[in-house]
């Protein structure tokens, strides 16, 4: 699948062996297999790869760590959340109405990418977690997988995965900051009845997905413009300042509420993602926690729009 180019320029990465939580406290995890993806789904699959040249070709983000995910999720940590016939059908790539619920034809490749990428947000959260900064997985944030079936281009709740992961070895309370256009409803069902996991999502309330009950969910119409949304998550993330405190901040960053993206209704420009992921870090900054931020969402058809629009995120956390 890749070529003897290829493996040259993904050498730059640095291996997982190599992190060092006392001298590498904000970086990215990145892996080729996120590239991997067949272009005959709706997930816009060029753009993991291009963020990731960009990110390299930055003048201040390409002096960051990007570590190479150290291989696939193993089937027992996807047990921690995943039921056992849901996981052998997926691994079997048996067309179960469970596994078609993700409205996409799961392949090898596929299921593939979802297994790396889910190792991708595991080892953002551990290297955030150890070292007390801020790792970006680029890619994951599948908040649409349910325990017992997928659901929304989502084969694997890897934010479940990694914060069940995390709290079997830390004593922890986490908050999980869900942006996306969408109500991540894989990952509020999972998380619904926790005390030690809150969950707060800003959604477009006449969207997908059917709405699940969360600790904090604010659901906003289509054509929300930026004043509107911008106030809404400033007094969202006042209120639960009040209301939880955090050990561990782990951000679903999806940019699907930009104007121009072809599965969200708001109208945010790119400014306003940018004051809304200072609104965020402004957050971060006050309970003075570790956080790990993954992708999801983002559906702008110019490719090199929707990567400025990650790319933006990296770079208001990073700098």
């Amino acid at each position: 699948m890749f070529d003897f180019l290829s493996s040259l320029f993904f050498r730059e990465f640095l291996r997982a062996e190599e992190f060092e939580p006392s001298k590498h406290k904000r970086g990215f995890v990145y892996s080729h297999y996120y590239a991997g993806l067949p272009e005959t789904t709706i997930i816009p699959v060029r753009k993991y790869s291009e963020l990731y040249r960009k990110i390299k070709e930055h003048p201040i983000l390409k002096k960051l760590p990007i570590f190479e995910v150290k291989g696939e999720v193993s089937r027992q940590d996807l047990l921690r959340v995943h039921t056992p016939e849901y996981l052998q059908d997926l691994y079997e790539l048996n067309l179960t109405p469970e596994i078609e619920r993700s409205e996409i034809i799961v392949t090898h490749d596929i299921l593939e990418y979802f297994l790396y990428g889910t190792m991708g947000t595991i080892q953002a959260m551990e290297m955030a977690f150890a070292s007390g900064g801020v790792f970006m997985n680029l890619s994951g944030g599948y908040h649409h997988a349910f325990r017992d079936h997928a659901e929304g281009f989502c084969l694997i709740n890897d934010v479940a995965v990694g914060i069940e992961k995390l709290l079997d070895r830390y004593k922890a309370s986490v908050l999980i900051i869900d942006l996306d256009v969408h109500q991540g409803n894989g990952v509020v069902h999972y998380f619904q009845d926790r005390k030690d996991v809150f969950v707060f999502n800003l959604h477009q309330s006449d969207n997908y997905p059917i709405k699940e009950k969360g600790h904090l969910d604010i659901g906003l119409p289509s054509g929300t413009e930026g004043a509107e949304y911008l106030k809404a998550l400033e007094e969202a993330l006042l209120q639960i300042r009040q209301r939880f405190h955090p050990d561990f901040l782990v951000y679903i960053a999806g940019v699907d509420p930009y104007e121009k993206d072809l599965l969200g209704g708001f109208m945010l420009t790119k400014e306003d993602l940018r004051q809304r992921e200072i609104l965020v870090k402004q957050s971060l900054e006050y309970w003075n926690i570790p956080c790990t931020i993954v992708l999801a969402g983002g559906y702008t058809p110019k490719l090199d729009e929707l990567v400025s629009l990650h790319l933006q995120t990296a770079e208001v956390f990073m700098l």
